[in-house]
Parts: C-alpha cells; structure tokens; sequence
C-alpha cells in the first residue's frame, strides 16, 4: 500500500434533480440560467494523482490515470478517504491519457487528447479487468483510430477534433469530443475491437462548453458528460443525457447543472453505492481535487 500525500481534497455536492427539466431538443439557455450545485467536506488527496483525468468505478474499486506525458500507471484511490491504495504499472506510453471506461471483460485507457489537432494516429488501450484485482498484466490490445472527417492537422486550437470523454457501452466504444473551435460536442462510435478504425459519426450537440469526461450511471442508463465553461474562469458543469435512442445518446432529454467552483475539472465516475464523483487536476490551485454528488 502507497502512503499518502497531502494535497488532494474531495467536496460533496448535493444537487436537487426535480428543480431543472430540459426538453429533448438541443438545449440552447444561456449559462446565468442553468441551476448551481452547492459544494461542501472538503477532503486532501495524495499528489501522485496531481493531474487526474479520468475515473473508473469496477468492481475492485475507484482508479484513475493522469494525462499527458505522465508514467503509465493507474492508481487505485479510497474515495470515502482520499488515501492511494495501489498502482499498476501498463507498461505502455501515455501521449495523452484522457479517460478510462470498462465493459465485464476489459477496463479501457483513452489516449485521445488533441488539443493542437496535430495527432493522426489516435489509440485506446483494452486490457483485463483481472490485472485490477491483482491479476499480472500479460497482454495489451490497441485500438486504432482516426476520424475520417479530419483533412488537417493545425497544430493548434482552431480545430474540432480533441476528445477526452469515453464510454463503454452496448458492445461498443463512444466517444465525445471537446471542440475548441466552436465549443460544441460530437459523438463518434468506435469498434471494441483491435485493429485501425475510422470513428463513425453520430450525431452533433450544443455542450456550450469543452467537456472532459463522460460516464454511465449503471443503475438509471443516464449518460454524464462533464466539462469546463470556456469563459475564462473554467465553471464546470455536468449535462445529464436520458431518455435517448440506443447509441445516439443526443438524441434524448439533456439536463445542464452549473457548479460553483473555478476548476478545470476532468474525469467523472459513478461509484458502487451510486455516488457521482468528480475530479480537477491541480493546474494552478495549490492542489488537486475531486468531488461527490449526491442526487436528491
């Protein structure tokens, strides 16, 4: 077991879900409109995870991974005590780690990130649940991917094509992407499969705002799709998707709530008891962070 460092702090957000109702059309309210969460028990965590950007609830527990450039390892938390529990090394790079999904065979490490457009070779990583609860690590598969649409690579922001947001689901990989051009979001589907694929575009929808992660709440089908308001002061936000057609999950009910921190937040999860967490790497707050949400 790791020991932990000071540093990292955990908030419980209590959020009531009858005070908003979202038509099933593209939400279109401007931001002073949507509903606030009230934040609260703030808690430190330890700074291995300093820049934390995507969380993973399966059956061993709650791990997360850090983006760009950092080692390949994912780390394994205690979300009730912030401590670092264990880590595994996946001996593979780590260009751009931006989320983590899983399905009942496999755990999946997104090497998505784009910011600057310039990657032409993007990869998911597919690896055994079992090397979580203590299995060794023999075998990695890669998924390879690029989008068809994508004719240039800028090598900086003037682009839609960056993504940090994946889900498993219905057989399948779904991808949301953080356009920095025009602060929308698309979805693309991506084969389980290894092997090179082209992304297959879904649909398209008004985020008004980057998102960072997504995940699914087991228990109702509800998509969450986290993000950042791209006003400077980075006011993150969670849009709950529900009540969709299978695998065009823009096509439902969208649900925008607001929360009240100044935090480039990161990585979502839902944990075993049904708790929604949240996390921020550092960036430049003295620490990292990460939150709970208690749905009334």
């Amino acid at each position: 077991m790791l020991a932990q460092t000071p540093g990292f702090y955990l908030i419980a957000l209590t959020i009531s879900m009858a005070a908003c109702k979202s038509p099933g059309h593209e939400a279109t309210t401007p931001q002073n409109d949507f509903i606030y969460a009230e934040a609260s028990q703030a808690r430190e965590l330890d700074f291995h995870v300093k820049e934390t950007s995507g969380l993973l609830q399966v059956r061993s527990g709650l791990w997360t991974i850090n983006d760009s450039k950092n080692p390949g390892i994912i780390y394994h938390i205690d979300p009730s005590t912030g401590n670092l529990l264990d880590q595994v090394d996946l001996k593979t790079a780590n260009t751009d780690w931006e989320d983590l999904a899983a399905d009942s065979s496999f755990f999946y490490v997104a090497d998505i990130g784009n910011n600057l457009g310039a990657r032409q070779h993007l990869s998911i990583y597919r690896i055994s649940l079992a090397v979580l609860e203590g299995a060794p690590l023999t075998k990695i598969d890669t998924i390879n991917f690029s989008y068809p649409e994508q004719t240039s690579f800028p090598g900086n922001y003037n682009h839609n094509f960056d993504a940090e947001a994946l889900i498993a689901d219905d057989g399948g990989l779904f991808l949301f992407t953080k356009n920095w051009k025009n602060k929308r979001c698309k979805l693309y589907e991506i084969p389980n499969q290894p092997g090179t694929h082209d992304a297959r575009f879904i649909s398209e929808f008004n985020s008004q705002g980057l998102i960072t992660a997504a995940t699914k709440n087991p228990s109702t089908g509800e998509i969450y799709l986290l993000g950042y308001g791209y006003d400077g002061k980075n006011t993150p936000f969670i849009w709950i998707l529900s009540n969709f057609q299978k695998g065009d999950y823009f096509s439902g009910t969208k649900v925008r709530y607001n929360i009240k921190l100044n935090r480039q937040t990161e990585a979502i999860a839902v944990l075993a008891n049904g708790t929604v967490v949240i996390s921020a790497e550092q960036a430049k707050a003295s620490a990292p962070g990460m939150w709970s949400i208690s749905w009334d």
